[in-house]
């Protein structure tokens, strides 16, 4: 409901002499499987399922929108999807953005997306240089909370800052105090090993450290952790 309510006030809220069309970015095989075999969640992964319910929540605004004939400039709040790619090169996605918005007729009122903190650090800035709000529902980069850097940037999930004290609190409670770290190659892995390393290095000490690309490990797993001297290992 918080999504929901976010999403309205911020089309409420941008000025009424512009067409009223949103554009959201998402993974594209979530999209292609929502409308299909009740939302696809029977034969979906985790991952799948939460980018679905994602949709599924900021679709329920649109809708909530017409059911009360919630207007701008008289106009019917619409929206278009680009489907996105996570293992993509993040130009690739602003340079979608980009020509979308510069061939359509209707100008853009707002941005829902991108699923990562990798795309989101490209569209967020461009975004923000044409006055487009954006609305991440799943970026967690603890940098978008600078309001100087993102200025039109709006997270509506908990910050990487939040999991990382979190982790702090259960090392606490068990008396834990080192770690063999495993993190993937992206915004979400090394933004988390940041944070535990420059805020929390007095809590945590981080004697081993894997990077994950995804499919692979990039060191020979079983060796890491036999000669790690900690048998707490943090993914």
């Amino acid at each position: 409901m918080m999504r929901i309510c976010i999403l309205l006030l911020l089309l409420w809220t941008i000025p009424s002499d512009r067409d009223v069309k949103r554009l959201d970015l998402f993974p594209q095989y979530n999209y292609q499987s929502l409308y299909q075999d009740s939302f696809g969640m029977s034969q979906s992964n985790a991952t799948d399922v939460w980018s679905q319910q994602s949709q599924v929540v900021f679709l329920a605004a649109i809708s909530l929108a017409d059911q009360y004939n919630i207007k701008l400039n008289n106009q019917t709040i619409s929206g278009d999807i680009i489907g996105t790619n996570n293992d993509e090169n993040e130009h690739a996605v602003l340079n979608r953005v980009c020509y979308y918005i510069s061939t359509q007729r209707s100008n853009i009122v707002g941005i829902v997306g991108s699923a990562t903190s990798n795309n989101a650090r490209f569209i967020s800035p461009f975004a923000a240089q044409i006055k487009l709000p954006v609305v991440s529902f799943s970026a967690t980069n603890a940098e978008f909370s600078d309001t100087r850097r993102y200025p039109k940037f709006y997270q509506i999930v908990p910050s990487d800052f939040f999991l990382a004290r979190t982790i702090v609190q259960l090392f606490k409670r068990f008396n834990w105090t080192t770690c063999t770290i495993v993190i993937q190659k992206d915004d979400y892995g090394y933004g988390g090993l940041n944070i535990l390393s420059e805020y929390y290095n007095r809590n945590i000490t981080i004697k081993e450290r894997l990077t994950f690309d995804g499919k692979d490990f990039n060191d020979n797993l079983k060796k890491i952790l036999l000669r790690s001297r900690s048998k707490i290992v943090l993914v």
